[in-house]
């Protein structure tokens, strides 16, 4: 997945679990009930925020 734009330096992906490795995006495994206040990917112009949900069977 590469920037859309010239004007995007990076995209990174917040995720609750840690994904296999993958040149980009850059993947920063987050606890929600923990978040960092300073970190370099806070600093951002925009946010796409997307809802998964797995099928448990039930």
């Amino acid at each position: 997945m590469s920037p859309p734009d010239a004007r995007v330096a990076q995209v990174v992906a917040l995720t609750r679990r840690p994904t296999e490795p993958h040149r980009e995006p850059r993947n920063v495994g987050v606890d929600p009930a923990d978040l960092p206040a300073e970190t370099c990917w806070w600093n951002v112009h925009g946010v796409i925020g997307t809802l998964g949900l797995q099928a448990n069977g039930l």
